[in-house]
């Protein structure tokens, strides 16, 4: 998470929340505030700090112009990938530990998981 926060210029949460939007799919806040297990203020908080960064825009619902929704802006998209590639690299001191090691560490939490 350390490195996304660098790379991203964005606080753990909002990271994580730019993270879980679709940017197929525009969200209603509400269904947000579900989503992410808060209420609704810490989602207008969040979204307002992606939006500020013109990663996220709030636009009308098209079926209920009460209703606010969450879209992914193309710099959003962008940034969502430059977190994404960040997170699915290895950690710096993961990278030195043998395989054979590795392997095993893989074998124990898995067999935990199935406990």
């Amino acid at each position: 998470m350390a490195e996304a926060v660098r790379v991203s210029g964005l606080n753990p949460g909002a990271v994580k929340a730019l993270q879980s939007l679709d940017p197929d799919q525009p969200q209603p806040m509400s269904t947000l505030a579900a989503a992410w297990g808060c209420d609704a203020s810490n989602v207008t908080w969040l979204v307002d700090r992606l939006e500020e960064r013109s990663l996220v825009e709030r636009r009308t619902s098209p079926t209920d112009r009460r209703v606010k929704t969450v879209v992914v802006t193309p710099a959003g998209v962008q940034m969502r990938e430059r977190v994404a590639q960040v997170w699915s690299q290895a950690p710096e001191a993961f990278r030195t530990v043998p395989a054979a090691d590795l392997a095993a560490v893989l074998r124990i939490f898995s067999s935990l998981a199935e406990s």
